[in-house]
C-alpha cells in the first residue's frame, strides 16, 4: 500500500467483513464477459483485503494543474464492499459493489466498475481501453442512460491512492 494510507485513515468500525472471493468471482465473471480475461487491479485487491469497504476520516483529491476541472476537489466518501448480502448491515448494503452497480447500469456502460462512493457519484475503474484500467469520476447528474458522463482522475488505482490527501484518526478528525 502506498505510505499515506494506514488503518488511522479510515474511521473506526468503518470497516466491513472480510472480502467474499465468491462476490470477487461473480464480478469477475459479469465483467469477463465485456472484457476478455478480466482481472481486478492488484493494488485494488490488496487494499480490498486490508480496508475492506471502510469509510475514510476524510480523503479527497484535488485534480492538477493541466486537468480540464484544475482545483476541483472530490472527496471520497466510502469504498465499495465485496462481502456476503447475509453478512452485511443494511447500512453496508447500501455500499455493496453489486448493488451499487445495479442501481446505474443504465447509464455506466460497460467498461465502468465503480469501487467508491463520492456523494451521488462514484469514483471508477475504467476498462475502455483494456486490462489497465485507469480511475475515472462518474458523475451522477450528467449521465444520461447508455452516455455515462466521466471525468478522468488517475492513470491507475495506485496513483489514485499516492494522490488522495488523507487525514487520519488521530490528525483531530
Amino acid at each position: 500500500m502506498p505510505h499515506n494510507v494506514s488503518a488511522s485513515s479510515f474511521k473506526p468500525g468503518s470497516f466491513v467483513t472480510p472480502v467474499s472471493e465468491s462476490e470477487l468471482d461473480l464480478m469477475r465473471g459479469c465483467m469477463g464477459e465485456v472484457i476478455p480475461g478480466f482481472e481486478f487491479d492488484s493494488t485494488y485487491l490488496a487494499f480490498l483485503r486490508w480496508f475492506h469497504g471502510a469509510t475514510p476520516v476524510s480523503a479527497h483529491i484535488k485534480l492538477e494543474k493541466g486537468h480540464p476541472r484544475f482545483g476541483d476537489v472530490f472527496f471520497v466518501e466510502r469504498f465499495l464492499n465485496y462481502a456476503e448480502m447475509s453478512q452485511l448491515s443494511d447500512a453496508d448494503r447500501l455500499f455493496n459493489a453489486h448493488v451499487v452497480i445495479s442501481q446505474i447500469e443504465d447509464r455506466s456502460g460497460e467498461y465502468l466498475l465503480p469501487f467508491a462512493t463520492a456523494n451521488a457519484d462514484l469514483f471508477c475503474f475504467d476498462y475502455a481501453a483494456g486490462r489497465n484500467p485507469s480511475v475515472v469520476l462518474w458523475l451522477a447528474e450528467l449521465s444520461e442512460e447508455d452516455e455515462p458522463y466521466t471525468i478522468p482522475v488517475a492513470s491507475s488505482f495506485a496513483t489514485f491512492l499516492a494522490a488522495l490527501q488523507w487525514k487520519r484518526v488521530h490528525d483531530g478528525a
